[in-house]
């Protein structure tokens, strides 16, 4: 059982995650949306939810925004995660990597 304040972390995660798939949702709604923009937020969620688990679990929530790492430790928590969970590891480079390297920075 996971104390009040890992619950609340994983209250605030959960509630920033489900915002960011509202996002994610809208945008993709709009086909004149850059795909970037949408797998951003899409990522975004999925890396929020996934934090959530581990916030709820008492694993301390690393500064990563890939989103393979968060499920080894999800995993290694001991929560059985779905098959089709696993598969959201393929919006990694939405992360930070597409939006800042056409840039070159």
């Amino acid at each position: 059982m996971s104390t009040p304040e890992h619950r609340e972390v994983a209250e605030l995660m959960l509630g920033k995650a489900r915002a960011d798939l509202s996002a994610a949702r809208l945008l993709a709604s709009d086909a004149a949306q850059d795909d970037g923009v949408v797998g951003f937020r899409a990522q975004q969620a999925c890396e929020k939810a996934l934090k959530a688990v581990l916030a709820v679990s008492e694993v301390d929530i690393p500064l990563t925004h890939n989103l393979r790492f968060l499920l080894e430790l999800v995993d290694g928590a001991a929560v059985e995660v779905p098959d089709a969970v696993h598969g959201v590891v393929w919006l990694n480079p939405w992360a930070v990597t597409m939006r800042y390297d056409e840039t070159g920075a």
